[in-house]
C-alpha cells in the first residue's frame, strides 16, 4: 500500500467517525452534555460513565471480533460494514477519552502523568 492510498484511507475513517459523532449527537447528548448517555447509563446501573461506556463500547468490539472471524470461514463484509463497525470502535474510543477529561479521571492519583505534564 502506497502512502497516498494509506492516507485516503485514513481521511476517509475520519470523516466517517466525525459524521457519526456530529449525526449520534442528538439521538445521545441531551441538552449540552455530550456524555449524557454514558452517566445516565452509569446511574440506572450503579457504576461509572466510563464503566457504562466500557460496556456498550463492548458491544461494538464483539461485534468486530466476530466480523474478523467470519474472514476464517469466508463470509466476506462489504466495505461500507467495515467502516461502520471500525468507526463505531474509534467513535466508542473518542468518547471514553472525552469521558476521562471531563471526569478528571486523568488527574487522579495512581494516573501517571505524561511527559508533556509538568
Amino acid at each position: 500500500m502506497t502512502n497516498d492510498e494509506f492516507q485516503r484511507i485514513f481521511q476517509l475513517v475520519v470523516a466517517h467517525v466525525g459524521a457519526l459523532l456530529i449525526r449520534k449527537n442528538d439521538e445521545y447528548a441531551r441538552g449540552e452534555d455530550k456524555l449524557h448517555n454514558f452517566k445516565r447509563a452509569a446511574d440506572v446501573d450503579g457504576c461509572t460513565p466510563i464503566q457504562a461506556a466500557r460496556g456498550m463500547q463492548l458491544k461494538h468490539s464483539v461485534s468486530l471480533l466476530d466480523m474478523l472471524d467470519d474472514l476464517d470461514t469466508g463470509h466476506l463484509h462489504c466495505r461500507e460494514q467495515w467502516l461502520e463497525k471500525i468507526g463505531d470502535r474509534i467513535a466508542y474510543d473518542i468518547l471514553i477519552y472525552a469521558l476521562l477529561v471531563d471526569t478528571d479521571s486523568l488527574r487522579e492519583p495512581g494516573v501517571a502523568p505524561c511527559q508533556s505534564e509538568s
